[in-house]
């Protein structure tokens, strides 16, 4: 699915990897595409194995293991890269006071949408198919969200089906507790904060004490904490996630939202090797250069 019009050059490059393509006005963002697509396989949907929903709001990067086999290996009816607020937003302003949660209950609990793996289970169900029927797709990135990726990942755990992520934060408390004080510092250092300029006040301030005492090593947990609960962890955690945990996704975002994120994401991504390393630059050079005009 393409919300934008195929030049001649992309659509051949396209054609020998695709089984179809189809073109459509960039109303309803990513879930506008996923219906549209959705919608124009009906007949297929309970023959498949998995249906697999990926956007190119992010990179993908090498590593050991490629996301799809990470998926299959969550033997879960609904498999997803990452998820979003399982806990509430914490106060920037009172950091060090956070006690980390992790709920599925939580109101706003969604699976992120750049990368979803859906079951035969699933898909021979006829809500799901009505589910997309009745999706409203507007121009509203609120409402899309809401109906979309809140409402996809609502319906999934209401109707009992299971579902995970290959990169999860329900233990991270407990992760960052046993590495030592340097790596910790060294997350803090490359948190991804592309849009709280409260929280990247607060990471200024806590960045200023000895990351080897333990009030600062409390600190910069804190602050790694908190900003996994203001922002979605594919968003801030890209160098903890990459380099830890064989993660495979780089969010674009970032390079254009603030500057201090666009350096951490440069930094970032000039650490990606070969071939596609070079490809992920210059797309990154391309999208600051559109962003300055």
């Amino acid at each position: 699915m393409s919300n934008l019009p195929l030049s001649e050059a992309d659509a051949a490059k396209i054609a020998p990897l695709a089984v179809g393509t189809l073109e459509r006005p960039n109303v309803g963002y990513d879930f506008g595409g996923y219906r549209d697509g959705i919608l124009n396989i009906k007949e297929q949907l309970p023959d498949l194995n998995r249906l697999w929903l990926l956007n190119d709001s992010t990179w993908m990067i090498p590593q050991d293991t490629s996301w799809f086999d990470d998926a299959r290996d969550l033997d879960v009816d609904f498999a997803a890269a990452t998820s979003n607020f399982a806990m509430p937003r914490f106060d920037p302003d009172r950091f060090r006071e956070i006690k980390w949660s992790f709920s599925f209950t939580h109101r706003n609990f969604h699976y992120a949408s750049y990368a979803l793996g859906i079951g035969k289970p699933i898909l021979q169900d006829p809500g799901f198919f009505r589910y997309w029927q009745k999706m409203e797709i507007r121009n509203h990135k609120s409402l899309v969200v809401r109906q979309g990726e809140i409402g996809l990942s609502q319906w999934i755990l209401a109707q009992g089906y299971s579902h995970g992520a290959t990169f999860e934060v329900d233990k991270l408390d407990a992760e960052l507790d046993v590495l030592d004080s340097k790596e910790i510092n060294t997350i803090a250092c490359e948190l991804v904060i592309p849009e709280s300029p409260r929280l990247e006040a607060q990471r200024a301030i806590a960045l200023q004490s000895d990351p080897l005492t333990a009030a600062g090593r409390a600190d910069r947990i804190a602050l790694i904490l908190t900003a996994v609960s203001r922002q979605a962890s594919g968003y801030v955690l890209p160098g903890y996630s990459l380099r830890r945990c064989g993660f495979q996704f780089l969010k674009k975002s970032p390079l254009t939202l603030s500057p201090q994120s666009a350096e951490i994401m440069r930094m970032l991504i000039n650490r990606i090797e070969g071939e596609v390393g070079v490809e992920i630059c210059d797309e990154a050079q391309v999208i600051v250069n559109s962003q300055a005009r």
